[in-house]
């Protein structure tokens, strides 16, 4: 069970025994534990796949989702285009812009603890809705691409039991 909070984040240290997603910062950026372990050295963690949250993209470091949500994403697409109505009927369409289709997803992740819901809010409010994110949506769309999340909710269902809907939207910063 959780004794850690979105609020309380240690900082990595050699020789501790870290659960799955509990959270460190180390060098200012924030890490979630993938497998339990016991810590070495931060540098040969990080290689042998023990952390996640961080993915470098075009050659910038980038904090990166890599939770899985439950089945059921809902994806909206709403094209940005320039209509022009002319007096005859006829209306003209064009894009408006080279990045004219950023999708929404709608992701609810269901059924998870305590220590993973607090990982997954934790990584939420940090962003605070303004910064951007990598994350890997599931097929068709399945390619790594920077994300914004502005609106999410969690709820408790029961004893260690909780659910989160999150509103991703696909960002070109």
């Amino acid at each position: 069970m959780s004794n850690f909070s979105i609020y309380n984040i240690d900082a990595w240290a050699a020789s501790t025994n870290y659960t799955k997603n509990k959270i460190v910062i180390i060098n200012n950026l924030y890490y979630y534990c993938l497998i339990p372990h016991i810590s070495s050295n931060f540098v040969t963690d990080l290689a042998a796949g023990y952390w996640g949250g961080q993915i470098s993209d075009n050659g910038e470091n980038k904090p990166y989702f890599f939770w899985k949500s439950s089945y059921r994403a809902t994806v909206d697409n709403e094209p940005k285009i320039k209509k022009i109505q002319f007096g005859d009927g006829y209306t003209q369409r064009l894009n408006d812009g080279i990045n004219n289709i950023l999708p929404s997803i709608d992701l609810t992740f269901e059924n998870i603890d305590l220590d993973e819901t607090t990982s997954i809010l934790h990584f939420l409010e940090v962003r605070s809705g303004s910064e951007s994110f990598i994350y890997l949506p599931g097929a068709p769309r399945g390619i790594l691409s920077r994300w914004v999340c502005e609106r999410w909710s969690d709820i408790q269902n029961f004893y260690n039991n909780y659910t989160i809907t999150a509103k991703f939207d696909r960002s070109i910063t």
